[in-house]
C-alpha cells in the first residue's frame, strides 16, 4: 500500500497490530516477563524489543515523531542515530497455517467469553471444562484453557460448563483473594520485584484457603511469607469469607 502511495490502510494495519501487541501477545507475556534471569524471560524481551523497534521503522513515514520517539529509546551503539537513516525492514517467511489456527483459537476464546458473560460468572471463578468442535487445535489447548479459565477441553458443540463445585468456588475466591492483595499492592506503590510480608487475619474457612493455596499465593504476590494474624488490617470479603489484611 505504501508503494501505491496508500496511506489509510497502512495506517489502520499499524493500528491493529498494536492492538494485538497489547491486548494478546504482550498481556499473555507479562509473567514471562516479570521474570527475573530465566532463559523464558529474556527471550519474551528479546522478542518484544525486536518487534518494537522494527515497528517504528515501519511507522516513521506515517507518524515521524513517535517513529523517532521509540527509535531514541531503544536504539544501541550500532543503530543509526535516527530510525529515519535506518534500513527499511526485509519481510521474513510467515506460517499463515499457524496465523489462521490461532485466529481461530481466538474466536473461541470471545465466545467462550461470551458465554461466561451471558451466565454471569465472572473470568476469575474457575471451571470444569469447555467444549468445542475443532480440527488440530490440540497444541492451543492450554491458551484456551488459560485465557478461559477451564479446567479441560472436550470434543463437541460448544458449551461452557457452567457447574460450580465446592472446590472450584474455593479456587474461585482465592483468586479474588489475589486480585485483592495485588490492587493493595499496587496502592502502597509497590514494584513487582518488592518482596513483601502478608499477615492475614480471617475465619476458618478462610484459613483453609489460605492453608491450600499457600505456595501459589507466595509466589503470586510476592510474598517472603504469608502469616496468620489476629490484627487488624484492610478488609477485603469475598462471597461470605472476610480477610482483614496487611502488608509490611
Amino acid at each position: 500500500n505504501l508503494d501505491n502511495y496508500k496511506l489509510l490502510e497502512p495506517t489502520r494495519a499499524i493500528r491493529e497490530f498494536i492492538d494485538d501487541l497489547s491486548t494478546w501477545y504482550l498481556r499473555r507475556s507479562r509473567d514471562r516477563i516479570k521474570e527475573a534471569n530465566t532463559k523464558d524471560s529474556k527471550e519474551a524481551k528479546q522478542t518484544l524489543y525486536f518487534v518494537l523497534k522494527n515497528l517504528a521503522k515501519l511507522m516513521a513515514p506515517l507518524a515521524p515523531f513517535t517513529a523517532e520517539d521509540i527509535w531514541q529509546k531503544l536504539k544501541n551503539d550500532k543503530d543509526e542515530d535516527s530510525v529515519h537513516l535506518s534500513k527499511w525492514p526485509v519481510g521474513g517467511d510467515v506460517s499463515f497455517k499457524i496465523l489462521e489456527k490461532m485466529e481461530t483459537v481466538r474466536s473461541i476464546i470471545t465466545q467462550g467469553l461470551e458465554l461466561r458473560q451471558k451466565s454471569g460468572i465472572k473470568i476469575r471463578q474457575p471451571l470444569q471444562s469447555l467444549s468445542f468442535e475443532a480440527i488440530e487445535l490440540e497444541q492451543y489447548h492450554g491458551i484456551i484453557k488459560d485465557e478461559l479459565n477451564v479446567k479441560e477441553i472436550i470434543s463437541g458443540i460448544l458449551a461452557l460448563d457452567t457447574e460450580i463445585t465446592p472446590e472450584l468456588k474455593q479456587e474461585g475466591q482465592y483468586r479474588e483473594l489475589v486480585r485483592a492483595v495485588q490492587d493493595m499492592r499496587k496502592a502502597e506503590g509497590l514494584s513487582p520485584s518488592d518482596v513483601v510480608v502478608l499477615e492475614v487475619a480471617t475465619n476458618t474457612d478462610g484459613q483453609e484457603i489460605i492453608n491450600k493455596f499457600k505456595a501459589e499465593l507466595i509466589k503470586t504476590v510476592g510474598a517472603s511469607e504469608v502469616k496468620i494474624a489476629e490484627n487488624e488490617g484492610t478488609e477485603i470479603k469475598i462471597d461470605e469469607l472476610v480477610f482483614k489484611i496487611n502488608i509490611k
